[in-house]
């Protein structure tokens, strides 16, 4: 019998088999598998210390960072100070939380750089893990660091064969545009398995909870209500999580409010799932990416909406408008390292006057030793007069300059008015009410930030705010590369 007759005539069973031994022989799995069981062993063993722990997860920024994060949320720092050592953030966590948090971020680094349409499947990882993660919150379940590493590897199996068998992934993509053909039909067509199938196997090859196994199925939704202590409240959850990522993100559909609420009425009596539940795990979830994508330098508007992942893998993308291309002239130029840094921020600057139709913009620049924020380059009328008075101390009374820098927080106050900001220090300096605050963070740290503002107070468009989202990134970008060719901030200081 020929070899293609006998894979054609091979068990699911085998065919799962051949597929596993397959992906684990690829070169870089054996490392990633190396270095994911021991940060699992050591959170596993009663003599490991968190300060050994600690040890592990100071090697890697992208997960120290989660930790911190994590640890400064309210649901863990109930004092309210800052906490900025990893080992501090550690010891407040516990080995468990630090165990999830940790797997899930390695997960997330070691695929997200194969390829962009990859990144978009990782992205889609992210947002499933975020949405479990407030789900989990919100709906009393006490493990959320849990209840996120089992949404970042809910799709394990959809992520293997896109990085290690993209030749079926195609295929898969191809059936899947038929329209009598589910996704799991046309995945199933082609390997004779499932994605879950598939993703369970590898949980247990690399010895990952059995909570993260048990989630990695259908989810069922029944009619009694379940309870966090429940073993099925977790699945329900995730299985939420997936679904609602599927739904919002993956579908073509657009106005998929109808789907949602029916979403919302299948779980609402397993989980008592409300409409305001699901509005704040979808704006919670996209806050939290979004955050992830600025630290790691990727735009954020390439992982939104566009088009569904399907297209991004296998289409090419549609022609781009005046402002993407102004963009990726830019772009071009950071990437090559041909640029000046004060020519490139004053491009961005014109531009961003120019789309908010501002009277002046600045970007300005945080003195970590005066613990201020100084303006160091301006475009606009009056940009010199404001380049001398924008001088503000970094502190929790600081109004909206707090908000936005030491919260990592864009601000675009247009339109409506904010009261908050009423008798701050700083508008009664600047003297105007319609204002943005954009920071610009390098490698986690704010270390500046777009600063815009008019006399005329009209709403500013989201779409227009995106663009300005972009175009801070995108300064950020280039401040970094400078800074990693010793080039520190020329030209700016």
């Amino acid at each position: 019998m020929e070899r293609g007759e006998r894979v054609q005539n091979e068990s699911p069973e085998d065919a799962l088999r051949r597929r596993l031994k397959e992906i684990l022989s690829r070169p870089d799995l054996p490392a990633f598998s190396q270095n994911i069981q021991q940060i699992l062993r050591y959170a596993g063993s009663e003599d490991t210390s968190v300060r050994n722990i600690t040890n592990i997860v100071l090697r890697e920024y992208s997960i120290s960072l989660r930790l911190l994060r994590a640890a400064n949320s309210p649901l863990y720092n109930r004092s309210g100070k800052p906490i900025l050592s990893v080992s501090h953030a550690a010891s407040l966590l516990g080995l468990q939380a630090i165990r999830d948090l940790a797997a899930g971020t390695m997960f997330f680094e070691h695929f997200r750089n194969r390829s962009p349409g990859l990144r978009q499947l990782m992205f889609l990882s992210l947002l499933t893990a975020n949405h479990a993660r407030e789900a989990a919150s919100l709906l009393g379940y006490p493990h959320i660091e849990e209840a996120y590493l089992c949404g970042m590897f809910r799709n394990l199996g959809e992520v293997l064969v896109a990085s290690y068998l993209d030749e079926d992934y195609n295929r898969i993509l191809t059936e899947r545009k038929q329209p009598k053909y589910s996704e799991k039909h046309a995945v199933k067509k082609v390997l004779r398995f499932t994605y879950e199938d598939l993703g369970r196997a590898m949980v247990e090859h690399w010895g990952l909870p059995e909570a993260v196994k048990e989630t990695l199925r259908e989810c069922f939704v029944g009619t009694a209500r379940l309870r966090p202590h429940q073993g099925e409240f977790l699945t329900a959850v995730v299985g939420l999580s997936h679904r609602l990522t599927d739904l919002v993100y993956r579908q073509d559909d657009p106005s998929p409010a109808a789907r949602i609420e029916n979403l919302r009425d299948a779980f609402h009596r397993t989980l008592g799932v409300t409409t305001e539940h699901l509005e704040s795990i979808l704006e919670a979830a996209v806050r939290e990416t979004k955050e992830a994508s600025r630290n790691l330098s990727i735009p954020f508007d390439t992982l939104r909406l566009k088009q569904q992942l399907e297209k991004a893998l296998v289409l090419p993308l549609a022609a781009a408008g005046p402002e993407e291309e102004f963009l990726s002239s830019l772009l071009r130029q950071v990437e090559s390292g041909e640029y000046e840094l004060q020519d490139l921020l004053l491009s961005v600057l014109e531009k961003v006057t120019k789309e908010c139709a501002l009277d002046r913009a600045l970007f300005c620049l945080v003195d970590p030793a005066s613990n201020s924020i100084h303006g160091r380059v301006g475009f606009g009328a009056e940009a010199d007069t404001l380049l001398r008075s924008f001088h503000f101390p970094l502190s929790l009374r600081g109004g909206p300059i707090a908000l936005a820098i030491l919260r990592k927080h864009d601000l675009f106050q247009f339109g409506e008015k904010d009261l908050r900001f009423d008798r701050s220090a700083f508008l009664q300096k600047l003297g105007s009410a319609s204002f943005l605050l954009c920071p610009v963070i390098v490698d986690g740290m704010v270390i500046g930030c777009l600063y815009g503002d008019r006399k005329q107070n009209a709403p500013l468009e989201p779409r227009t705010q995106l663009h300005v989202a972009k175009l801070r990134d995108l300064a950020g970008e280039a401040i970094k590369r400078r800074r990693a060719s010793s080039e520190v901030y020329e030209g700016v200081r």
